[in-house]
């Protein structure tokens, strides 16, 4: 069950009695449960304790109005991610604490599942970029990495400015206490990671790292844009 606007997924409300007829006329399917994604990208524990009670709410009165048995619930969408904010996290201790109560006064012979979704790995990634060169257009100044939305598509996707640590090399600053606009290699100008941001110091060949890469990054991004070639995996495991 989607919900919120017209959508190519799932089924509508209003399509439910007829699609429980076409379940009863048929012995050999057998309903194991609801899919609900009426909210994505959730972060705020609360609210999704109140939408997840509307779920199974919903799914006792199924229940009762066709004489149904036990059901699984899958409580969607995922729980989100702060982009803004990568050392902000999900209140799960307070989510968690609310699920007893929530269970004994609706989840009779319901079964619930839920959808962590990107919150599972996105803190497992990071992204680096080489900064290639330092341009100044119209008084404004852009930094031109290595890599860009190809590899990482998240901020383009998500319509932020992502976060990110300058990584100092070698060379002396070009830039001190200066915004600058965080730009990939692409001939267009979507290739953008971040807008006017305030940088103590940067220079070519410096790196920029940016944090939460690890879900919705590499595997949503149009990799093959112009041929340009793939980003480097390095993988750690405890820390090596």
């Amino acid at each position: 069950m989607m919900g919120g606007q017209p959508s190519p997924f799932g089924l509508d409300p209003c399509d439910l009695h007829a699609a429980m007829q076409r379940l009863q006329a048929s012995p050999s399917l057998r309903l194991a449960g609801f899919h609900f994604h009426l909210m994505s990208h959730q972060r705020d524990a609360t609210a999704q304790l109140h939408l997840v009670a509307a779920y199974l709410r919903t799914v006792q009165q199924w229940r009762q109005t066709y004489a149904l048995g036990p059901l699984r619930v899958n409580a969607g969408g995922g729980f989100g991610v702060d982009y803004l904010a990568p050392d902000a996290s999900f209140d799960w201790a307070g989510f968690c604490a609310g699920l007893p109560a929530l269970l004994r006064d609706h989840g009779t012979d319901l079964r619930l599942r839920l959808e962590p979704g990107r919150y599972v790995s996105a803190s497992c990634g990071w992204y680096l970029m080489e900064v290639l060169d330092l341009k100044r257009s119209h008084g404004a100044w852009f930094a031109i990495a290595r890599g860009g939305t190809h590899h990482f598509r998240t901020p383009a996707a998500q319509g932020h400015d992502h976060p990110f640590r300058v990584l100092r090399g070698e060379r002396a600053p070009v830039l001190r206490e200066t915004p600058v606009t965080l730009v990939g290699q692409l001939c267009t100008p979507k290739d953008v990671l971040a807008r006017d941001q305030h940088v103590a110091a940067l220079a070519p060949g410096d790196c920029l790292a940016f944090p939460l890469a690890g879900a919705y990054a590499w595997n949503i991004s149009h990799q093959q844009f112009l041929m340009h070639p793939p980003p480097q995996k390095v993988f750690l495991t405890e820390g090596h």
